[in-house]
C-alpha cells in the first residue's frame, strides 16, 4: 500500500496535473480561437491565413512561462488589441519576435499605440515591424511620418523608421513610395549612410534609382544614387547603362555623365568596354557643360597611352579652362617620357592660360627631382603674379636637402621675384628663427617676401619670441609683419600685445597696430566694458 502511495504521489499525480493543463491550454486556444464560420471569412490556404492562437503557442513556447503568461498570448493571437498587448507585458518579459499577423492586426486597429508597445517592450524585430507599423500608419494619415517620428527618440528605432520608409521606395505601392519620397531629407538625415546599405537588385533598384531621380536635387539624393549607380555600374556596366538610356532625358543625362565620369577614372583594364562607351557618350550625346567638365578627365586618361590622340581630341572638342586643364594633363604625361618633347609643345602655345597652366604641370612634376631648374624654367613664361595653386603642394614633396638648396637660389641676388607661394618653400619651418637670421643680411628681389613668411609663420608658433626679435633689428619691423604677429599674440595674451604695440618707437607701426587693437578689443566677446576699457587705456 505504502508502494501505491509513493508511485501516485510521484509519478500518477504529476503526469495527471501536466495532462490537464495540457488539455485545458488546448481548450483555451480553442474556446478563444474563432472558426471560419464565425467570423465569416473563408478557410485560407496555410501559407497565406494568419495563424491561431495553437500555432502561435507552439512557435512562441520557449519564451511562454506560465499559464498567465499562455492565457495572454492566446488573446493576443484571438483578439489583437493594445490592451491584449499589454496583459503580454504584465504577464513576463516581451522581448521576444511577435507573429508578423499580430503587429499588423495591431497595428491597423492603432499603429501609433502598437508602435509604443514594440519600441518600449524591447521586440526583437524592430526593423521588420516597423514596416509593418508605417505600412499601416500611412494607411490611415499619409503624413505620418511627423508623428512616427515624434514617438521615437532612439536612434535605433529610428533608423528602424527610416530603413522601413527607404523600402518604400523599392516596392510597387506608389502612395508609400509617395510618402517615403515627400519626407525622403528627414529620413537621410537619421542616418545618411542608410540608403548605401540596401542590397536590393533588379525591377527594385531601378525603382528606387526612378524614384530618387524625380526629386529635387540635394546633395544627399544625388550622394546616394550615386552610390547605387556605381555599384551596379561596377557589377554590369552593360545593364546599368541599358537602364540608363531608357530614363527621362534629364535623368539620363545625370546617370550618363556619371557613368562616364566613373569609367575616365578607372584603372581597371577590364573596363575597356565601358570607356569606349564612355567616349562614344561623351564625343556625341553629352551637352557642352558635360564636354566641358568631363573633357580634361577623357583627356588625362588618354594622353596615358596615347597623348598625340588626346592632344588632337583636346583641340577639337575643348576651349578656355578646359582646355588649358587638358593640355596641363598632356604636357605632365608627356614630361614623363620626354621632357625635351613636352618643354617644346608648351614653349609653342600661344601666350595665355593655357599655356600657364600646361607650364605649371611640367614645373609640378620637374620640382619632384630639381626644384630649381623646375621653377628656373617656369620663370621664363608669362605667369600670375600669385603662382598656381599646384605650387601650394611642392613642399610635401620635397626632400630637405631639395628645401635647402631652393632657399639658397631664392636667396640669390640674380634669382628674379618669385610669387609668395613659392618664397615660403625657402622658410625653414622647423626653425624659422634660423631663415629671419639667414634672411637678414640678403639683398636679393626676394628677400622681403621670404621674411615675411617667415615671421608669420614664426607668428603661429612663438608670437613673443618672433615679437622680441623683430623689436631688436627693427629693420626687419614693417606693418605687415608686426600685424601678423599682433594678430596671433592677442589670443593667448591680451596685455602683452597691447604692451609691446604700445611700446613701438615707428610711430606709423604704432598707429597702425593700436587703430587694429582698439577694433579688436571693442569686439571681443571675452572681455566685459571694463576690461576693455583698462587695454584701450593702455594703447596712446
Amino acid at each position: 500500500m505504502k508502494r501505491r502511495n509513493g508511485f501516485l504521489k510521484t509519478v500518477a499525480l504529476p503526469l495527471l496535473v501536466a495532462a490537464l493543463a495540457y488539455e485545458g491550454t488546448r481548450l483555451i486556444v480553442r474556446w478563444t480561437s474563432p472558426t471560419p464560420a464565425e467570423t465569416g471569412s473563408p478557410d485560407l490556404p496555410r501559407s497565406t491565413r494568419p495563424p491561431d492562437a495553437g500555432e502561435i503557442l507552439r512557435t512562441a513556447k520557449n519564451d511562454l512561462h506560465g499559464l498567465a503568461r499562455r492565457r495572454a498570448m492566446v488573446e493576443l493571437a484571438s483578439t489583437p488589441s493594445l490592451g491584449a498587448l499589454e496583459r503580454l507585458r504584465s504577464s513576463g518579459r516581451a522581448n521576444w519576435q511577435l507573429p508578423d499577423p499580430v503587429v499588423q492586426a495591431c497595428a491597423a486597429r492603432d499603429p501609433e499605440a502598437t508602435w509604443r508597445f514594440l519600441i518600449g517592450g524591447g521586440d526583437a524585430a524592430i526593423t521588420s515591424h516597423a514596416q509593418i507599423v508605417l505600412t499601416e500608419w500611412l494607411k490611415k494619415d499619409p503624413e505620418a511620418f511627423t508623428g512616427i517620428l515624434r514617438v521615437t527618440s532612439g536612434f535605433s528605432d529610428r533608423r528602424s523608421i527610416a530603413e522601413a520608409a527607404m523600402r518604400f521606395l523599392e516596392g510597387t505601392d506608389d502612395t508609400l513610395a509617395a510618402a517615403a519620397m515627400k519626407h525622403f531629407e528627414i529620413l537621410v538625415s537619421i542616418d545618411p549612410d542608410l540608403a548605401n546599405s540596401l542590397t536590393s537588385t533588379g525591377p527594385e533598384r531601378d525603382r528606387f534609382l526612378s524614384r530618387l531621380l524625380a526629386l529635387k536635387p540635394s546633395n544627399a539624393r544625388d550622394r546616394i544614387w550615386a552610390g547605387i549607380a556605381d555599384r551596379w555600374l561596377a557589377k554590369d556596366w552593360l545593364a546599368a547603362t541599358t537602364w540608363a538610356e531608357s530614363l527621362p532625358a534629364e535623368s539620363r543625362r545625370q546617370i550618363e555623365a556619371r557613368f562616364t565620369e566613373t569609367a575616365f577614372a578607372s584603372k581597371n583594364p577590364d573596363d575597356g568596354p565601358l570607356v569606349m562607351w564612355a567616349v562614344k557618350w561623351l564625343s556625341r550625346k553629352a551637352s557642352s557643360g558635360d564636354v566641358s567638365r568631363l573633357g580634361p578627365l577623357y583627356v588625362k586618361a588618354l594622353a596615358q597611352t596615347q597623348p598625340d590622340e588626346a592632344l588632337e581630341w583636346a583641340g577639337s572638342h575643348l576651349s578656355g579652362y578646359p582646355l588649358a586643364q587638358a593640355m596641363g594633363s598632356i604636357a605632365a604625361t608627356r614630361f614623363a617620357t620626354d621632357p625635351d618633347g613636352a618643354r617644346e609643345m608648351v614653349a609653342n602655345l600661344a601666350a595665355g592660360g593655357t599655356q600657364q597652366t600646361a607650364t605649371a604641370a611640367i614645373a609640378m612634376a620637374w620640382a619632384r627631382t630639381d626644384p630649381v631648374g623646375a621653377v628656373s624654367w617656369w620663370l621664363e613664361f608669362p605667369h600670375d603674379s600669385n603662382g598656381p595653386t599646384e605650387f601650394t603642394r611642392l613642399r610635401s614633396q620635397l626632400t630637405k636637402a631639395q628645401l635647402e638648396e631652393f632657399s639658397a637660389y631664392a636667396l640669390e641676388p640674380e634669382t628674379p621675384a618669385l610669387p609668395s607661394i613659392l618664397a615660403s618653400l625657402a622658410v625653414n619651418y622647423e626653425n624659422p628663427v634660423s631663415t629671419v637670421d639667414q634672411v637678414e643680411p640678403a639683398t636679393g628681389a626676394n628677400r622681403e617676401r621670404i621674411l615675411t613668411s617667415a615671421v608669420s609663420y614664426w607668428a603661429t608658433q612663438d608670437p613673443a619670441a618672433a615679437a622680441a626679435r623683430l623689436t631688436e633689428s627693427p629693420d626687419l619691423l614693417n606693418t605687415t609683419r608686426a600685424k601678423r604677429i599682433t594678430d596671433q599674440w592677442y589670443q593667448s595674451d591680451r596685455a602683452a600685445t597691447v604692451a609691446w604695440a604700445a611700446g613701438l618707437p615707428d610711430e606709423e607701426i604704432r598707429g597702425s597696430l593700436e587703430a587694429s587693437l582698439r577694433e579688436k578689443i571693442s569686439q571681443d566677446p571675452v572681455l566685459n566694458p571694463k576690461q576693455k576699457r583698462a587695454l584701450i587705456d593702455k594703447l596712446q
